[in-house]
């Protein structure tokens, strides 16, 4: 039987078809990439804060057992440990209370120091593993605006007292921790005042504090991490910030969990970071001998 003349063969595509199918399937993928991407930061945003909500258990199930919350640590030699446990960073003294006792009680400081908490990382940020050799993490307790003891905060530095929950005048609208900013250029690199120690015995700095700091009339507030290798690493020293799009996570005091705006306004965010005036600070801490 011989073929019509004119008619193609079956199942042959003309060159129009493939180019209407090439052009559908590009649609598809414009609108399904979008899309996936927003589900995966919907996710990380998910178990960030979920992360927080954890954090914020351990910070009051160590409140419970010591009646106060953790210290903010003061610095301590890179190769010993430290002779009281204090000394050490918050991210430390919590870890009996998230399931780590024997990270807790080693004796190794290589091994606490290369012994990463998968808790302690926002997966919006980075992956959990070693940084620069050491065990890191995404997120700083409150140090209210006082640089040097955190004294208005709810995280004060080991030495200058301690803060029990009892006694604050609120716990509801009172920072206790959030996410830190960082240069994400910097992320792979070993710069002071970001990462630059191990996340359980930096002590009293910018690596696990944040603050609202005072600028001039004002404070600062949250703002998106950096990407900037022109911008030095400490440029991001005493601020809150995250890799989220619109805001950080953070957990009250009363351990709920929730995001605030990078657009807050800095009195806002100052007064969220403030326990109370630093006036009424012995009436709510009592000063342990340094």
């Amino acid at each position: 039987m011989t073929r019509s003349p004119g008619r193609r063969p079956r199942g042959a595509v003309t060159l129009i078809e493939f180019l209407v199918i090439v052009a559908v399937i590009a649609i598809v993928v414009a609108l399904l990439v979008p899309a996936i991407l927003k589900v995966r930061e919907v996710s990380a945003r998910a178990q960030c804060a979920n992360n927080l909500r954890q954090i914020g258990l351990a910070f009051h199930g160590h409140h419970d057992v010591y009646q106060m919350l953790p210290s903010g640590g003061r610095d301590t030699p890179p190769s010993t440990l430290a002779t009281t446990k204090r000394d050490y960073s918050w991210c430390y003294q919590i870890l009996p209370f998230i399931g780590q006792h024997g990270l807790y009680s080693t004796t190794d400081p290589a091994k606490l120091d290369t012994t990463p908490v998968p808790l302690y990382y926002c997966p919006a940020r980075r992956s959990v593993r070693l940084y620069h050799h050491h065990a890191v993490s995404d997120y700083a307790g409150n140090g209210g605006t006082d640089l040097i003891d955190g004294l208005d905060g709810t995280i004060v530095r080991t030495g200058a007292g301690v803060v029990n929950i009892g006694r604050m005048p609120s716990t509801s609208n009172v920072l206790l921790l959030g996410e830190r900013r960082v240069n994400l250029a910097y992320i792979e690199e070993c710069v002071d005042n970001q990462d630059s120690e191990t996340c359980y015995r930096y002590g009293w700095n910018g690596n696990g504090i944040r603050w609202a700091r005072p600028v001039g009339n004002s404070w600062l507030t949250p703002a998106p991490d950096l990407s900037n290798p022109g911008i030095p690493a400490n440029a991001t020293h005493y601020q809150f910030g995250s890799s989220h799009p619109a805001g950080m996570n953070v957990c009250f005091a009363d351990g709920s969990v929730r995001t605030i705006s990078f657009t807050v306004s800095p009195p806002v965010f100052r007064n969220v970071c403030v326990r109370s005036e630093r006036r009424d600070f012995e009436a709510e801490c009592y000063r342990p001998r340094r």
